[in-house]
């Protein structure tokens, strides 16, 4: 009788341990990015970048983002991934609202790129391998500070700060 109170217990524990285990996604290997945001409910299409990188076109709460890939071989066994966003401003972005989200913000460093646009994004060195779970998280937490600073840019682009200089015009 012991023994099979012990085999039963066993079976449990482990049925157990396995249903508290996540799929694991390659995130070195952007193919399988691509599924695992899919699966998740994410629009997910894999392209390549003008420099032959894989690339995720995908979005979480109506903003659209990129998932650029970073030290591959062949378009896997990459070693980092950027998240970036970015969002047209008909004047640009004042330096000062990119400076305050810079030191305020923990999750997307900012800049204006050549069109005076605000800029965000994300990096993430890869450790091979990831549960989906986990990786999922760090995309809604990316979705998080997208939102706050679409929130900041538009923000501030209704209540110009102050002037500052791109591309040899003058930026409110």
């Amino acid at each position: 009788m012991k023994r099979v109170s012990a085999a039963l217990v066993l079976a449990v524990v482990a049925n157990t341990a396995l249903a508290d285990t996540s799929p694991i996604v390659r995130l070195d290997n952007p193919a399988a990015v691509a599924v695992a945001l899919r699966q998740e409910g994410f629009r997910s299409q894999l392209t390549k970048d003008d420099r032959n990188r894989p690339v995720i076109e995908t979005g979480i709460g109506g903003i659209y983002f990129s998932v650029k890939f970073y030290g591959c071989s062949d378009g896997r066994d990459c070693f980092g991934l950027l998240l970036s966003a970015w969002f047209d401003v008909e004047n640009g972005v004042a330096l000062d609202v990119l400076n305050r989200w810079n030191s305020d913000a923990y999750i997307g460093r900012a800049y204006s790129n050549a069109q005076c646009d605000p800029v965000i994004d994300h990096y993430i060195f890869l450790d091979r391998k990831r549960e989906v779970s986990h990786f999922i998280e760090e995309i809604e937490f990316w979705g998080e500070a997208l939102a706050d600073f679409r929130d900041t840019v538009f923000e501030a682009d209704e209540t110009p700060n102050r002037v500052a200089t791109c591309g040899g015009n003058d930026v409110l």
